[in-house]
């Protein structure tokens, strides 16, 4: 499957963009593709953490944290997305002149053996790509918007 990227500059301080991305449960607060988020392991933060995000317009997934480096990388592990059998965010942070440069991207694979790949370029990546990008478009909205009213 072709991945998705995504390299944007964030005209806020990396520690707001970090503190957005690693809160778990507040994911819902700018990405428009999720109504609600909620951690569902002992673990809040950190390696091993988990949440549900029940998605919109309906469904869930199950994400857990499978890389963390404070305010440098933060990777999410996605446990049940059908029609995906695997599928990891990752997104790599680092200071760009008085902003942020996040650099961002989704790699999957999809179910139905050979049929997968076809099936991938037919609808499941345009459909990706679209939340993807709007949810990153919304993140950079929402940090820049917190940003400039902390300043």
């Amino acid at each position: 499957m072709e991945p998705i990227r995504n390299d944007v500059l964030i005209r806020a301080p990396r520690y707001l963009v970090w503190e957005t991305l690693a809160d778990l449960e507040g994911v819902s607060q700018w990405n428009p593709g999720i109504d609600a988020a909620e951690c569902i392991s002992d673990v809040r933060r950190g390696l091993g953490a988990r949440r549900r995000c029940y998605m919109h317009p309906s469904g869930w997934i199950v994400e857990s944290v499978s890389e963390w480096e404070p305010q440098e990388v933060i990777a999410f592990t996605i446990e049940n997305a059908p029609p995906i059998t695997t599928g990891v965010a990752r997104f790599v942070l680092s200071d760009d002149g008085p902003g942020s440069r996040l650099r961002a991207g989704f790699d999957y694979e999809v179910r139905f053996g050979p049929l997968g790949p076809v099936i991938d370029r037919l609808v499941v990546y345009r459909q990706l790509s679209t939340a993807w990008n709007t949810g990153m478009t919304a993140l950079v909205s929402h940090v820049e918007q917190v940003a400039g009213a902390s300043a």
